[in-house]
């Protein structure tokens, strides 16, 4: 079961109605502290059946009056096929089974009518003089009618009961089968809604399923666990601190080792007989681990008491420390970070065992540097594939640029908090004005660096690289590559030098346009470009990068038509009619270049068309045509994108000479360190 998307309204600082869209993975929201991102992740978790709201802290400040129908909380959701399959067969067996009974009881009475039809006819024959009363036939029960939109009740056994009770019971049956369901006729989403300060959760979208599939269908919803961030590991523990919702690290561990954290009071005291059966958990806790965590396979955990206090502690052996354990709380950030979530996650679905499970994380890794940030996405993806993940952040480090459709924007207003669900389309300067950070700086804690010429160039790499992952063409983790303009030839020489006695020193590379500015940029780097051993690219000739984005004419002509009516509009003209403006410029287009087939120029093709048919004097930006151009990318359906040849060389040669790692696993890539 996957949600789809959440309603809210009228809960804490949420006053209006607000819809947060949710990805089938990751889904990052974003915004400054106190702005309402905790209070949207808390909502959620009213989707738990034991979660009910609390009056006081809940209902919204200003909607006192309104607590019947608010909060409200509303979660839509999608089946599996597996869970669609489940009722369908068991609401046909259950439908079999009170198909039988309502066979039966017509048979019974049946056999009550008959039985009154000869008693009836031994009536007549006897004495007319007789003053035997006749005796009256039973009546018929009273039934229920057709099943429409209300629930049958389940057919349960009940011995000892008398017979006024299983008549009441048999009265409620419908007087007619029911037919059984077909699979079309099964729910592929169903919704789960609280609504009221006092209202429990209710499950919508199965009111014609029987009671019995309602009830048993619970198991298969999704476990809302909420994670605050991690501070600071504690790998040993005392008896009082293992209790539920404490160290919830080392209860995971206990349960890895086959304890039960809640009867291991008698563990802490050190004795051969515990000392013994801490070994024998050890034994079991590295078995455990190995079989579910294949990077940790070298590492031996053990389980032994403090000398000192009654405390029990973990340590691991490293076969690259030969001379101590080592401690989980003193190892990497990406390390402590991977094996604690995992150990905490283990904790809780062992306290709380679901089907599956939605992940909320609250500002995660907020204490980390930077890289250890970067180290912490890969962490969040490996946890997505199993589960459902959402975390809030105020760090431009927990962007996932390579993943920019994943990204929601939370803002407090005077109508209390608001969520724009699509930052990441050509408006990240809202995510950064909000969060008050600027990109530039993060190009100081890349790993991977590409050096372009124009300002235009890392909107279209980043764009086209983001959107060739989205649709699976290429494999790309871009969150620690930086593409930055140098703009003048000079720039790119110094920041190179910078760069390079930046430690540790990031993997780099250069690409240049295929014409006469390019080739004088590389001559003169070509000292620093030799000195260090940086890879260059000189694009073909008469080429830039205009020329290798995908799908030039489906996207880059009408971008470059949206932004020259944005331009019209500017210059006092009149707005055009921009659909009749786009088939212009597709015209323009094709009688400069036969059939769409592009070979050079469609950057000097744009300015040419922007005076011809825009009357645009002088040359429109190359950035805000860029810029049009990503949104138009990103929006586009993966299944209709198209990766040409001349696109995927360069995708491909940025990947090998800058060093771009592939997209993973956060496992191999962490605990290799």
């Amino acid at each position: 079961m996957k949600l789809k998307h959440v309603t809210i309204e009228g809960y804490r600082s949420i006053r209006q109605q607000m819809k947060l869209f949710v990805e089938p993975n990751v889904t990052v929201v974003l915004g400054p502290n106190d702005h309402g991102k905790t209070n949207l992740l808390n909502a959620l978790q009213h989707l738990n059946i034991d979660r009910p709201f609390a009056n006081d802290a809940d209902l919204n400040w200003d909607s006192s009056d309104k607590a019947e129908s608010l909060p409200l909380v509303i979660g839509h959701f999608t089946l599996s096929e597996k869970e669609t399959q489940w009722l369908l067969d068991a609401e046909n067996k259950a439908r079999e089974e009170l198909n039988r009974r309502i066979e039966e009881r017509k048979k019974e009475r049946e056999e009550v009518d008959t039985e009154d039809a000869e008693d009836a006819e031994d009536t007549e024959d006897t004495d007319e003089t007789s003053t035997q009363l006749p005796v009256p036939a039973k009546p018929k029960p009273v039934t229920a009618g057709p099943l429409q939109s209300k629930s049958v009740k389940p057919n349960v056994s009940v011995p000892d009961t008398d017979e006024d009770e299983e008549d009441d019971e048999e009265d409620d049956l419908p007087t007619e089968p029911l037919p059984l369901l077909k699979a079309g006729e099964v729910p592929s989403e169903i919704t789960l809604q609280r609504k009221g300060v006092k209202r429990d959760l209710t499950v919508m979208e199965l009111e014609r399923f029987q009671e019995s599939v309602q009830k048993e269908f619970r198991k298969f919803l999704p476990r809302i666990e909420f994670i605050n961030p991690i501070t600071r590991l504690s790998d040993n523990v005392s008896a009082d601190e293992l209790g539920e919702g404490k160290n919830e690290f080392m209860r995971g561990i206990f349960y890895y080792a086959g304890l039960e954290p809640d009867e291991s009071a008698a563990l802490f005291e050190q004795t051969d007989r515990t000392q013994m059966k801490l070994t024998r958990a050890s034994d079991r806790l590295n078995t455990t681990l190995r079989e579910s965590w294949s990077q940790g396979k070298d590492l031996l955990f053990r389980l032994s008491h403090h000398s000192k206090e009654t405390r029990i502690e973990l340590q691991i052996e490293d076969p690259s420390v030969e001379s101590t354990y080592v401690r989980a709380s003193h190892r990497s950030s990406g390390f402590t970070h991977y094996f604690s979530l995992k150990t905490i996650l283990h904790a809780r679905q062992k306290d709380h065992p679901a089907e599956s499970y939605i992940l909320l994380f609250d500002e995660p890794g907020v204490f980390l540097h930077p890289s250890g940030q970067f180290d912490l996405l890969q962490v969040l993806e490996t946890l997505s594939m199993e589960s459902q993940t959402l975390y809030a952040t105020h760090s431009l480090f927990m962007i996932n640029k390579t993943f920019p459709t994943r990204h929601r924007l939370i803002m407090k207003t005077p109508e209390g908090t608001m969520l724009d669900s699509k930052p990441y389309i050509g408006r990240w300067h809202a995510v950064l004005s909000t969060l008050g950070l600027t990109l530039t700086g993060s190009i100081l804690f890349a790993n991977h660096v590409v050096l372009t010429e124009g300002d235009s160039d890392p909107i279209y790499i980043y764009a086209v690289i983001q959107k060739a992952v989205s649709a699976g063409k290429c494999h790309l983790d871009i969150n620690s590559l930086a593409v930055m303009s140098t703009s003048e030839s000079k720039n790119a020489d110094v920041l190179l030098r910078l760069l390079h006695e930046t430690k540790p020193e990031p993997h780099i590379a250069v690409i240049t346009d295929g014409d006469k500015g390019g080739k004088e940029r590389l001559r003169y780097v070509n000292a620093a470009l030799k000195e260090y051993g940086i890879p260059e690219k000189q694009l073909p000739k008469d080429t830039a990068i205009e020329d290798h984005v995908p799908m030039i004419r489906e996207i880059y002509v009408p971008a470059v038509a949206t932004y020259v009516a944005k331009l019209m509009v500017l210059d006092g003209k009149t707005k055009p009619d921009e659909v009749q403006l786009e088939k212009d410029f597709l015209s323009h287009f094709d009688k400069k270049f036969e059939k769409g087939k592009v070979t050079q120029g469609v950057a000097e093709w744009a300015a040419s068309a922007a005076t011809d048919i825009g009357g645009v004097e002088g040359k429109p930006s190359k950035v805000g045509i860029a810029r049009e151009y990503a949104i138009r990318l990103l929006e586009l359906d993966n299944r209709e994108f198209k990766l040409e040849s001349r696109t995927k060389a360069l995708i491909d040669w940025i990947h090998e000479n800058a060093s771009v790692p592939e997209l993973h696993p956060a496992e191999r890539k962490i605990l290799d360190e």
